[in-house]
């Protein structure tokens, strides 16, 4: 199959962070989706990934991109196109700030600069306690979970049938729920979405924490940081061989245990 661009969305270590000098935001040339599309023969790549993104702007990046692109310009035929998506952490949240007429993702590292007035400073310090700081919980799973399944459904039904994900973090398994989330008022929605997940041909790889992005490059001490990092930011090395992995999961016969697993599998 010839296709004619790839199209990758994420955060940070899909942009290419730091590569070149510290806090840097992109650099789309040295990153693994780059690698990747070229790998596979296609003539192009577009990177929607940038640093400090969630997985709301992730989703809302890759949707508009396809209406834009897809559905109503007709640029490309859905068969023709290769999405390849890597999700981020779930403590990121999407807000609107109507003072600068802006989207800003809040986070725990999230810096309120002196641009912003007391008042709106204060406001926003709010959102992130209550929103951010408080995120790690079954609501926040399930929230981020619905990303995931809602736009996997929506490529397919679009026929764009080659689209992969990854992530930095992974969704705990519905036999790997903590105890405390026993008697969660989600926690029958929780299972029935993950259910729907794991009905998807090879589900790479969020319920396996050794296999997503973050977790495979720190256990593997051969990959480093960049030289410039500040952020903890891989080099181009790891960059280069999650393209290859990536290339050899998706789209060769390798590492046909590893896809069986994933199908298999409900590993936290």
């Amino acid at each position: 199959m010839k296709y004619d661009i790839l199209v990758a969305a994420g955060d940070s270590h899909t942009a290419g962070a730091e590569m070149e000098y510290a806090y840097q935001s992109v650099c789309y040339e040295k990153a693994w989706p780059r690698h990747l599309a070229k790998k596979l023969n296609i003539p192009k790549s577009c990177n929607l990934a940038f640093s400090g993104y969630g997985n709301a702007a992730i989703f809302r990046t890759v949707q508009s991109w396809v209406i834009e692109n897809i559905l109503v310009n007709k640029l490309y035929k859905p068969e023709n196109v290769v999405f390849t998506i890597m999700w981020s952490g779930f403590d990121r949240v999407e807000i609107y700030v109507p003072e600068r007429n802006n989207l800003v993702t809040i986070s725990p590292s999230f810096k309120i600069g002196p641009e912003y007035s007391k008042e709106l400073k204060e406001r926003m310090e709010m959102r992130v306690k209550f929103e951010v700081l408080n995120h790690n919980n079954l609501a926040v799973d399930f929230i981020n979970l619905q990303y995931v399944v809602n736009l996997e459904r929506w490529l397919t039904s679009l026929g764009i049938d080659n689209h992969h994900s990854n992530g930095i973090q992974g969704f705990p398994g519905s036999n790997y729920l903590p105890q405390a989330y026993l008697d969660h008022k989600l926690r029958a929605d929780y299972n029935n979405l993950l259910e729907l997940y794991t009905r998807r041909k090879y589900h790479h790889s969020f319920l396996d924490h050794k296999k997503v992005f973050y977790h495979y490059y720190l256990d593997h001490k051969d990959f480093k940081f960049t030289k410039y990092a500040k952020n903890q930011h891989f080099d181009e090395d790891a960059h280069k061989d999650y393209a290859e992995r990536m290339y050899k999961f998706w789209f060769t016969t390798e590492m046909y245990d590893e896809k069986r697993q994933q199908f298999n599998s409900n590993l936290c």
